[in-house]
C-alpha cells in the first residue's frame, strides 16, 4: 500500500466492527482456516478497513485482500480496481466455493501469495541449468 497506515475514520473502525460481529457462515467457515497463522503462517485480519472500504480478509505482508461475494457485491469490478490503486492483490471466491470446496479456496488464496498450494511454502525461482556447451 502506498501509504500503509492512513487514517481510518471512526465511523468505518465502528462499521468493520460491526461486520466482525455479523459475519456469514461462509465468512466464519473461511476465518476458522486463517486466524492464528493456521494458513501457511499467514497474518489475517478480517473485516479489515481500507478507507473507503471494510475488507473481508487481509493479510497485509502479501498486500493481499481476500473477499467473498455473495449476492450483495454489485461493484465487485470498480472496488477491485479502486484496492488496486493501492498496491493490493485483490482475489475474490463466491460465498458457494468456501462452503462447497474450501480447500480449493485455500489453495487459490496460497497461490495469490507465491505459495505452493500443497505445502505453503514460498515458490522458489528456478533458474534452468546450463549445459557443458553454455558454461564456456
Amino acid at each position: 500500500m502506498k501509504d500503509k497506515h492512513p487514517i481510518t475514520p471512526p465511523v468505518l473502525k465502528a462499521h468493520a466492527r460491526e461486520l466482525r460481529h455479523d459475519s456469514t457462515v461462509p465468512e466464519q467457515k473461511l476465518w476458522n482456516c486463517l486466524r492464528g497463522r493456521k494458513l501457511a503462517g499467514l497474518k489475517f485480519r478480517r473485516q479489515h478497513p481500507i478507507p473507503p472500504f471494510v475488507v473481508d480478509f487481509f493479510c497485509e505482508s502479501e498486500l493481499l485482500v481476500v473477499e467473498l461475494d455473495g449476492d450483495s457485491h454489485m461493484e465487485d469490478e470498480s472496488r477491485t480496481r479502486e484496492l488496486e490503486k493501492h498496491d493490493l492483490k485483490v482475489v475474490r471466491f463466491g460465498n458457494d466455493d468456501v462452503l462447497k470446496d474450501l480447500d480449493a479456496v485455500l489453495q487459490g488464496i496460497l497461490i495469490a501469495c507465491g505459495r505452493d498450494a500443497v505445502a505453503g511454502q514460498r515458490r522458489k525461482t528456478l533458474t534452468p541449468a546450463l549445459s557443458q556447451g553454455e558454461r564456456g
